[in-house]
């Protein structure tokens, strides 16, 4: 959970702009009302204020830059002096990312995404990269546009997916080294692109019972044949909605 802290806060904090122009700009105040409701008992209180937030007629863009990174600045800032517990911080996190992820529709729909389109990519360090390119060749046989990165660092894979027009992410990570890197991948790709769907595939999935809740993905698939009709459902669910 530090991985996920430290990679939210550090990312997102970097976001920040001035909100001077910004019509429904918060006040220091406001910002500090929402971040103690991120490290609230009340697990709920974020959400409420967050729907509250968007009742006003604030925009996707201005919640994810003058709030959630404003936030984000805070609460480091707040962790920094003590005056805020590392579990704090690792709970507002938490929230900051179940907000982005309760907010997927809004930027979907700010955000167009291109049809049948996904990155694969080997979690860093990863040396298991055969399964990964035999899945990618698979996917083009089955009309995808598969992205395909593997022997890049986290920052590389970041790159590539901040100008990247795929829908889903997939990931592949064998084994328990695999951890760390991909609970520290997963809160980054939330970051950069919120509107993406996240699968994960490979024998990291033997470390849970529920490897999804465990990392924060959206989808976990043991075989390539399950990660084409997961990938499939989520890519007619977005062709209805759309």
């Amino acid at each position: 959970m530090q991985v996920l802290a430290q990679e939210v806060i550090r990312r997102l904090s970097t976001q920040l702009r001035s909100p001077d122009k910004t019509p429904h700009a918060p006040t220091p105040e406001e910002i500090q009302s929402f971040c103690d409701a991120l490290v609230s008992s009340d697990a709920g209180a974020s959400a409420t204020m967050m729907s509250r937030i968007q009742a006003k007629g604030t925009s996707v863009t201005d919640i994810y830059i003058h709030y959630l990174a404003a936030a984000a600045g805070r609460l480091g800032e707040m962790w920094a002096t003590d005056e805020i517990s590392f579990m704090d911080v690792t709970i507002g996190a938490s929230r900051i990312l179940a907000i982005l992820r309760g907010l997927r529709d809004v930027f979907r729909s700010s955000r167009p995404m291109t049809e049948r389109a996904a990155l694969f990519a080997a979690v860093p360090g990863e040396q298991h990269t055969i399964g990964i390119t035999m899945a990618a060749d698979l996917f083009r046989r089955e009309g995808w546009d598969i992205d395909l990165i593997v022997g890049a660092s986290h920052e590389e894979i970041i790159d590539r997916l901040g100008s990247s027009d795929a829908s889903v992410v997939g990931l592949t990570a064998h084994g328990e080294k695999s951890l760390s890197p991909l609970l520290r991948l997963i809160p980054a790709i939330r970051i950069v692109n919120p509107a993406v769907s996240i699968l994960i595939c490979g024998k990291i999935g033997e470390l849970s019972d529920d490897v999804v809740s465990l990392t924060g993905a959206d989808g976990f698939a043991g075989d390539v044949t399950s990660a084409l009709v997961t990938m499939g459902q989520w890519h007619d669910g977005l062709a209805r909605s759309g």
